[in-house]
């Protein structure tokens, strides 16, 4: 895969995204949201495959799956008017047969000079979008395949928790309830939730009742964070700090954000995988 393939399929994407125009002003915005987050992502992979002495080639099919991660995004908030796959689709699942119908890796008749992707390749991108959003990592066997995947899936949490940080730094007649699934703010949470993350264990939407458990998932996220140039980068941008000062003040929360954050420093002490 080469520069000029890349950028090809960018103009794909931009094609594609553009076909998702919408007049309401919310509705807009939740798109431009994501269309933000995907150039986002696909930066964060390049610079985590950088980061991790990955190949050119390996850096630009890190580059290519962020991009492509959440092309399923689109088509979900156009039919649901939500991001919360429980109640709507599976956006992975999803952005993979919006990859395959629409032909984007294997030659687009409207690009006629975008070459195929090898076969491994192919599917090692289209492998990152259907698995991103997995609650935990899938079973895989081809190496390259899952090599990119743990890159993409740390690549959008860095993001996410950008978007959160700025969501929950507001005011609040300006968010959009569809990014914390119409959850309620209040001063309240849910102890299992806290529990889990005071436990280390990544925090499951299906048990938040409030926008509070948002914050209690995203931040357990770090404990499945796949490198340690993705911790160092945490650490750097201040994303923990930014969510976490917008929770309640108790001592088992601050606690339990103490303990991630020495989680996170840990990690970002040594090299390579974390896993």
């Amino acid at each position: 895969m080469d520069d000029k393939a890349l950028e090809q399929i960018r103009q794909w994407f931009m094609e594609y995204l553009a076909s998702f125009e919408m007049e309401a002003g919310e509705d807009r915005g939740n798109i431009e949201l994501k269309r933000i987050h995907t150039i986002h992502v696909e930066d964060n992979a390049g610079l985590i495959a950088l980061k991790e002495g990955m190949g050119d080639n390996d850096v630009l099919l890190a580059r290519l799956s962020g991009l492509l991660h959440d092309v399923g995004r689109f088509p979900q908030y156009e039919r649901y008017r939500t991001f919360n796959d429980g109640t709507s689709v599976n956006h992975g699942e999803l952005g993979e047969q919006v990859v395959r119908e629409a032909g984007v890796l294997e030659g687009l008749p409207a690009l006629p000079d975008l070459p195929d992707l090898p076969d491994q390749e192919r599917e090692a991108v289209l492998a990152c979008v259907r698995y991103h959003n997995a609650y935990s990592m899938p079973d895989i066997e081809d190496a390259m395949a899952l090599r990119l995947l743990r890159v993409v899936r740390d690549a959008d949490k860095l993001d996410i928790w950008r978007v959160m940080a700025e969501y929950f730094e507001s005011p609040p007649e300006v968010r959009s309830p569809a990014v914390v699934n119409h959850l309620e703010d209040r001063p309240t949470y849910s102890r299992k939730m806290l529990h889990d993350l005071a436990l280390s264990r990544q925090c499951r939407l299906g048990d938040a009742g409030v926008m509070n458990d948002i914050k209690f998932m995203i931040l357990s996220w770090a404990y499945t964070v796949n490198f340690s140039s993705t911790c160092r980068l945490m650490l750097e941008r201040g994303l923990v700090e930014r969510i976490a000062i917008t929770l309640p003040r108790h001592a088992g929360i601050e606690d339990a954000i103490s303990s991630l954050i020495s989680h996170i420093r840990g990690q970002a002490e040594g090299s390579g995988t974390n896993l």
